[in-house]
């Protein structure tokens, strides 16, 4: 299953990124010792992108076969 959160501004990005880590246990993408589960599900991320990288970013989380 694929869920989204959307926020305005780095910071809610931030505090949503230590929230969903700390308190319910998702695991970023984005750290090195995740990058093994991120190459298996490459096609599938690859189709999300930015317009304009100055002022947008997202960052992805799995837990128990699910994305966010």
């Amino acid at each position: 299953m694929k869920s989204i959160i959307v926020c305005e501004g780095k910071t809610d990005l931030v505090l949503y990124s230590y929230y969903l880590a700390k308190v319910h246990g998702w695991k970023s993408l984005d750290k090195r010792e995740n990058r093994l589960y991120m190459n298996s599900i490459e096609d599938r991320l690859s189709k999300m992108k930015i317009d304009d990288a100055n002022n947008q970013e997202f960052a992805w989380y799995f837990r128990d076969g699910h994305i966010l």
